[in-house]
Formats: C-alpha cells, structure tokens, sequence
C-alpha cells in the first residue's frame, strides 16, 4: 500500500534528505520544544519537521504528551501529522491518553494531512480504517469528535464511509452528529439515496446539527424529492434561526420548484432581515432578479443595507452586484445613511451596478467633501475615477472649498484621470488660483502637465505665482511645468530669464535648490524657443565658474535657440577639448557636446576620438559611453565600422553600458563579428577573481546576445558549441550561490540570466540543470533561476516535471519565504500544461499549506488538470475561505472549474469588468488571449 501523499511525504519524494538526522538530535529538538523562549522553540518545530519520518515515529508517545502543552500543542501536531500513514493506526490508537485540548489539535493537523492526499490517492490502508473506525465507537466523546473529523477529511478514501456516517448520525454528541451530516452531504456526491438518513436531524434540538443537516439535504441532485422539499419547507418556517437562513439560501441552489419559489418570496416580508436578504438571494440564483417585482426588490435590498452588520452588508453587496441596474434606487437609500460604513459600501457598488457616469456622478459627488468615518470620500475619490472625463463638470461646484486641504486634494485626485477634458485645466488653474495649500498646489501643476496645450489657459496664474516670492521647490515645479508646455508658454520666458539672471547674480552663494532652479530655468527657456535667452545660456555654457550639471543644461537650452552652436562643437573638437573634458572625469560636460554631434551631422569627429572616450568611461552612469552610442546610431556607416572596434579595445571587466545594446538592436552588425567577441567575455569571466567577474556577466553582454537568437540558431557548429560551452559554464558559475547572490544584487535579475542562458544552450542544457549536487545551503535563487528557465524552454522533460514538483515542496519552505521560488514553479507548470498533472498534488498541498499564492496556484491547476474533470477538494476549500470578498480570486476560480472540467470559461461581465486594468490583463493574457464568454 503506498502511502498518504501527506505534505512531508509530497517533500520526501522531490528532495534529499538533510544531514542531520541522528536520534541525539531528536533529543535535544523535543527538549527546546517545551523552551520558554518562543525563538527556540520554533528553530525546534522548523528542525523537528524535517526529521526521517522513521526517527519521528520512535518518539511518538513524548511528541503526543506534548500535545497536553497549551503552547507547544499546535506546532507538536503538526509533526505528527508528517508521520506516513501506516504510523496511523499506531498513533490513533494512543489518542485517548491526550488531554482534550491536545487532542483537538491532532485532530486538525490529522485531518488537514488527510484532505492534501485526497487529490488523486488511493484509499487509506485496511488499519487505519479500522483505527478510525474504533475511534468513533469509544465511550469517549472527544475521541468521538476526533474521529469524525478524521472520517469527513478522508472523504471516500476510507472504505465504508457512508456506513460509518450514518451510525454517526445517531450519536449522542451533537458535534459529532453535526461533522457526520456536513461529510455525508460533502461524499453523497448528491445522491437523495445517500441524504434521507438526514432528515431525523432537521428537528434536532442542537442548532448547529440542524444547519448542517440543511447544508448537506440541499447538495441533492435537482430536481429535489417531495421529502427533501419539504423538509427545507419545514425547516425555513420553523427551525433555528440559523437552520431558517441556511435552508432560504440554499433554495436558490435546488432548482426552480414553484413551492421553493412561493416561499422565497413570503420570505421577503419576515421581520428579521437576514431572513429577507437570504431569500433574495435565493431568488436571484434560481430565476433571476428580471421575475421579482421591483419593489420587493428595493425594500428588502434597502433594509437589508441599512439594518445588517457588516458581514450582512457584504453579502447584501454581492447581491446588488448581481441585480445590476435593480439596486441603483437601494443604493441611493443607502448613501442618504448617516453611518459612513453604510455609505461607503454603497458608494463602492456603484461602478459594479453597471451605473451609468450621470448617475454615479449625481450620487458621488456629494460625498466628495464628507469627513464621517475619515475615509469615505476618498474611497469615492477611486469609484469615481471609474467614470473618466465625464466627471470633471461636477467637479466645479466644489473648487471654490478647494482651499480645504481634504477636498482640494480629492478633486485634484479626480482630475488628474479627466486631464483630456479642457475643462479639466481650467478646474485646476482655478484650485492652484485658490488653495493655501502647498501639497494641492504641487499636485495640481503635475496634472496640468498632462493636459498638454489646453493648460495654456493656466498661464496668467503660473506667471503670476512664479512672480510672487513662492518658496523655491514650488517655484521649481512651475518652471518645469512651463518648460512642459513649450510654445505654447512662450510668454513667460521673459520671466524665467530673469529669475535665472538674478540666481547667476548670486554667485557662490547659490543654494543646491537655487543650483537646481537655475537648472530648470535653462531647460525651459530652451523649449520656450524664446531666442532673447540664447545669448545667456551661451554664457553659462561657456562658463568654467559653474557646475557640470549647470553647463550641461545651458548647452542643451542654448543648442535648442541658437544653431551657431555647431560652430562652437567645431571649436571643442579642433582644440582637442573633448578629450581633455573626459581624460579629467569632466564627462558632465563631454557627454552632452558628443550627444550634441547628432543633430549636426555635417560636424566631423575622428573615429580614434570616439574609441577613447569610449575606453576612458569606466562608469555605466556618466552618459559618455551612452552619448557616443546616441551618436553611432545617428551616422550608421560610423556606428557599423565602430562597434566591433569598441568590444576589440574596451577593457572587458569594465561592462559595455546600456547604450551599446540599443546601438548594437538598431545598426545590427554581421553577428559573425560580434557574437564570438561577446562569447568572448563571458567566458573571459573565468580568470577573474570572484565578484569581479559580475561586471562581465553584465545585462548589455547578455541581452545583446539574445538580440541575436535567430543568428545563434542560424550559426555555425563551432559558433554553436562554443555558445552551449558558455550556458553550461554560466550554469556553473550560478550553482555558487555566493556568486549567484553578488550577480543579482549588484546588475542583474534573474530573468536576464535565464533568458541568455536559454538563448546560449536551449534545451541542450537540461541534463546540466537537473545534475546531483549537494544543497546544504539556501539555494533560493538557484530554485528560482532554474524555474525561469524551465518556464522558458517549455520542454515537457520528465525531469524538469519532478524537479517542479520539488520545488513546490515544503522542504526548503523556509528559505524561499522571501522570493519567488513558488511562485516561479507554478508559473512553469502552468507552460507545462497535461504534461505535467504528475504535480496537482503538490500543486495542491503548496497551495493549502500557505506556501503558494492562490491565483497562480488556480492557474496551474488549471493548466495541469485542463479537460480532465478531475476536480481537486482544494476547490471547494478556496471556494469556501473566499466567499465573495476576493474578486480577483474568485473570478480565477471560476476559471479554473471551467478549464479542468473541460467546458467554455463564462463569467459575469460586471465582475470582469470591476477588476483593474493589469487584472484584466493578467487573465486574458493567461487565457491566451481567449475573451471569457460573458453572461
């Protein structure tokens, strides 16, 4: 019999076992558990969980005598549920010597082990049912209880479960009467034959059992029995409150019998507003909300939302979002609310009612400047945005309170998603005119920035301001916005000028943040295109009192005023004056005289010149090395017969810099000529010491390289070899994860490295991927590269399938607490599809366990069992945990169900539609661009 695919069994069969595994070990683990100091005994818990399940089963009456520990007795049965399931009967049959308390928490550990091997295991072995079976036969009620949890877990993995069930139904205990009702309804598969044992437990005294007997009856297969119905007829009018809510909402799950629907309806008239709320949920879901009359609608709808706590509101919201357009008259009661919880609930299913933006705007915008709650208009603020440009004209009532810091930043808020609106710039000139408040103010010029010429209309109050002796960084702010605007605020250059006259009277006695100013003003005076300031900027250009930073500017403002400028750059290459600037680090001033060359290109320039300053720039971030690619690219005869000079002169262990990938994509020289030159450094990286290799193994090598893939496939077989040399030796440089850790942290991401070393050595490198090698330390990036990797190529190799499944494993869970190693995995298990449905159950033991998110969880799920119709338990349990409260994850649920069951993806429009853009994005992408169909 093989074993329980239990959580550690799942890790067992993907990893090596760790070193350490000696019984004194275990020793001295058991006793740090019982330590005070909690940091103890948790390395003791993390420790204990990796112990051989063998050495763990020699300890096992002092790790169950530490389940009477009321502190320790949640981490204990956890390592006892990593035992394999033939300790099983050994361990139950030792339960009835825990104290209750322990043993509930065993039960729990025990019965979530058991739920992770349901997916796709075999049945538990002959002793453990048989040890189950004993337990629910005991004297003892909480060994009672600790078997039904035990039976409802294994689900149909325990032979005789049904018989077991039933005797359960008649026990004394109503917690265990209740556990076997919820797991026969979960097992019946809703067979009415497997049900009507239930029926006694509708007249149970316990209110709990009676719930749970309704929540098993309504899983029946429609259409439902006349005993079954009316059973939920009985029980709707007069059992428990609880059993009364659970029987109306399950209702609208057991067809459309007119009886259901007769009663749903007198429902809507019941005191108690869960009990309306209920039913007209149950309405919607049997029929539709298109066959209730509105006015039902609205008066329970309304109640519902002014009257329930906020769970209740919750699931009132569910249902508006389900009416659609129905709910906007109970909406609007609602935001009339004096409680802004209330309000704020309404104001956010506006958008998923399909309101229309008058209607939304008409009942939003009032709340704009509401203070109840402290955070109900700036949750409007976000609703709102939904709308667009169509809200700007409500806005201008509220600009003349703008001088009120809330509501001044709420509207800008707004405007700033209407900025195509040329009312929107007129609002904001107005709120800048207004406002006392700095912060409004800056956010305001931001946004005028983005209403492109129609902030023209901003113009008298900007010029205005920047006259007013404002403090220097709002000043800042406006200079740069008028810069923004171009042309079309050529006016105010005369202003600028003489703020920036009157900061170089200054002298040495300038401020960074005047420095800064003076270089804002020489920026926009350049795109003012106003040619009275040329003559200043020539000056500052040529002045050697000032900052690089400061001439670099002026140059650049002067270049865009006055053409004579060539004649200037003329002067600095014949008097040899480039080379000086950057021999002396002077690249401030260099690096925009040689970008300046590309817009003159009747300018010569020696090439020896270029090559030198190339060599001589030594930092990625000067701009030298990034202007002289700017200025290849410009001449591509130049920049074609420079390239391959360059690589063959710069100093490989100084990198390339971003611009010559850039340059490299647009002139694309022969690959013959650069691909064995940039093979060339990375295999050059061997004879440095470590750490100084990173500069070689640098993005600009790499991407260039991938810029020329099809080249590579194309290339010749000692081109070819050489290239799979390289990734195999790329590989063993990663597998040294001090070096692997120093590469990410100073140039690289791990994308890069895995995208250069799939375009090196393809699929070829998969056997070098999966070698044995000692993992005795936090390998977290290596997990993560290798999953890149895997997830790249798509290669459904056996071996890439296991070593996936490893890595979703809990063994080294702790190291990858902080990347996305999980993550990473799934993602490639998901490009695996069918082939890969070996992993589902470590898929789903990842994704219960907490180790693995549960969107790309569901997606690999879906990917992996796709058109099987072997739905894992794990659904229903995210299907249970979400409720409705998760959009975006409910929404992948829906998917997932569709996908592994074979059948169309539908979802509700308004639920797609109430994601974000990068949601939206992230689905359809996933789907493969397959737009859901919409109901």
């Amino acid at each position: 019999m093989i074993p329980a695919p239990s959580a550690f069994l799942l890790a067992l069969a993907f990893c090596p076992l760790p070193p350490f595994q000696s019984s004194d070990d275990l020793d001295r683990w058991i006793v740090d558990l019982r330590s005070e100091d909690a940091a103890v005994a948790k390395a003791a818990d993390e420790e204990l969980s990796r112990m051989r399940p063998a050495l763990l089963a020699t300890r096992m009456s002092e790790l169950l005598a530490l389940l009477g520990n009321e502190r320790v007795s949640i981490d204990a049965a956890w390592i006892l549920a990593k035992l394999p399931e033939a300790e099983y009967p050994a361990l139950l049959e030792r339960a009835w010597s825990i104290p209750t308390e322990g043993r509930e928490h065993l039960a729990e550990a025990l019965a979530f082990s058991l739920e992770v091997g349901n997916d796709l295991a075999e049945p538990l072995s002959p002793a453990t049912a048989l040890a189950i079976e004993r337990g629910l036969l005991d004297a003892d009620s909480g060994l009672r209880r600790f078997a039904a949890t035990l039976i409802d877990a294994a689900g149909p993995r325990l032979n005789g479960s049904f018989g077991l069930l039933e005797a359960g139904l008649l026990d004394s205990d109503p917690l265990v009467r209740a556990t076997c009702a919820n797991a026969l309804g979960t097992q019946s598969g809703g067979d009415p034959s497997r049900l009507e044992s239930l029926m006694p437990l509708l007249r149970d005294a316990d209110t709990e059992v009676q719930e749970q007997a309704v929540l098993a009856l309504s899983r029946s297969v429609p259409p439902l029995s006349n005993a079954v119905l009316e059973a939920l007829l009985e029980v709707s009018r007069t059992g428990s409150y609880a059993a009364r809510v659970e029987a109306l909402e399950r209702m609208g799950e057991t067809g459309a019998d007119p009886r259901l629907r007769g009663r749903l309806l007198e429902a809507l008239e019941e005191p108690i507003y869960d009990l309306r709320g209920a039913a007209l949920e149950a309405l919607w879901r049997s029929e539709g909300a298109g066959e209730i009359p509105s006015i039902e609608v609205e008066s329970t709808l309304s109640s519902w939302l002014l009257e329930a706590d906020s769970f209740g509101r919750s699931r009132a919201l569910n249902v508006a979002e389900r009416l659609g357009r129905a709910a906007l008259p109970s909406l609007r009661q609602g935001l009339g609310s004096t409680s802004s919880s209330v309000q704020l609930a309404c104001a956010l299913a506006f958008p998923r009612v399909g309101a229309r933006s008058d209607e939304a705007i008409e009942a939003l915008v009032p709340l704009l400047p509401v203070e109840a709650g402290g955070c109900t208009a700036g949750q409007v603020v976000g609703q709102l945005r939904h709308f667009g440009a169509d809200v700007a004209p409500a806005l201008a009532p509220l600009v003349s309170r703008s001088s009120e810091w809330k509501v001044g930043s709420r509207l800008v808020s707004l405007l700033e998603g209407c900025t195509e609106d040329p009312l929107a710039a007129r609002l904001l000139t107005e709120i800048i005119d207004q406002s006392t408040e700095v912060e409004v103010r800056v956010r305001a010029y931001s946004a005028l920035s983005d209403c492109g010429p129609r902030a023209a209309v901003a113009l008298p109050v900007l010029e205005r301001r920047l006259r007013s002796g404002l403090d220097p960084d709002e000043i800042l702010r406006i200079v740069s916005l008028l810069g923004d605007l171009g042309p079309t605020a050529d006016t105010t250059a005369p202003t600028i000028l003489e703020l920036l006259r009157g900061l170089q009277t200054a002298g040495a006695s300038r401020s960074c943040s005047d420095n800064e100013l003076a270089r804002a003003c020489c920026r926009a005076l350049g795109r003012l295109g106003d040619p009275i300031a040329a003559s200043t900027l020539s000056r500052l250009a040529r002045s050697e009192d000032l900052g690089d930073g400061l001439r670099n500017d002026a140059l650049e403002g002067w270049a865009a005023l006055d053409p004579t400028v060539e004649s200037w750059l003329r002067e600095q290459i014949e008097s040899d004056q480039i080379r000086r600037w950057a021999q002396s680090d002077r690249w401030g001033l260099a690096a925009p005289a040689v970008k300046l060359l590309s817009q003159f290109p009747a300018v010569a320039i020696d090439d020896q010149l270029l090559l030198e300053l190339v060599v001589c720039d030594s930092s990625p971030w000067s701009g030298l090395s990034h202007a002289v690619y700017q200025l290849l690219t410009s001449r591509p005869e130049l920049g074609r017969r420079l390239l391959p000079r360059i690589l063959e002169t710069k100093p490989l262990d100084e990198g390339l810099g971003f611009g010559f990938q850039d340059a490299a994509s647009t002139l694309r020289p022969p690959a013959e000529i650069l691909l064995p030159r940039l093979l060339e450094a990375i295999w050059y990286s061997e004879e440095l010491e470590d750490g100084r290799w990173v500069a070689i193994f640098d993005e600009v090598v790499l991407e260039t390289i991938s810029l020329y893939r099809p080249e590579l496939r194309r290339a010749s077989g000692a081109l070819r070899s050489q290239a799979r040399e390289m990734s195999i030796r790329m590989l063993e440089y990663c597998s040294q994860e001090e070096l692997l850790a120093e590469c990410v942290g100073w140039t690289l991401d791990l994308g890069t490295i895995a995208f250069a070393i799939t375009d090196l050595g393809g699929e070829a490198i998969l056997g070098d991927i999966f070698k044995p090698r000692e993992l005795d330390r936090d390998f977290c990036n290596w997990f993560e590269l290798t999953a890149l990797i895997i997830r790249r190529l798509e290669v459904p190799d056996p071996r890439a399938i296991q070593y996936l499944g490893r890595l979703l494993s809990d063994e080294h869970s702790d190291y990858f607490e902080f990347c996305c190693v999980f993550d990473e995995a799934a993602e490639a298990l998901a490009k695996l599809g069918p082939a890969a449905r070996s992993t589902a159950p470590a898929l789903v033991a990842a994704v219960s366990e907490g180790r693995l998110q549960i969107v790309p969880g569901l997606r690999a799920l879906a990917a992996v069992l796709e058109g099987s119709g072997e739905r894992p338990a794990l659904l229903d349990r995210i299907q249970r945990k979400l409720g409705d409260e998760d959009l975006l994850e409910s929404v992948w649920l829906d998917i997932a169900e569709a996908e592994i069951a074979g059948r169309p993806v539908v979802l509700a429009r308004n639920r797609l539609d109430a994601l974000d853009d990068d949601e939206r994005e992230t689905i359809l992408e996933m789907l493969g661009g397959r737009v859901p169909r919409s109901r």
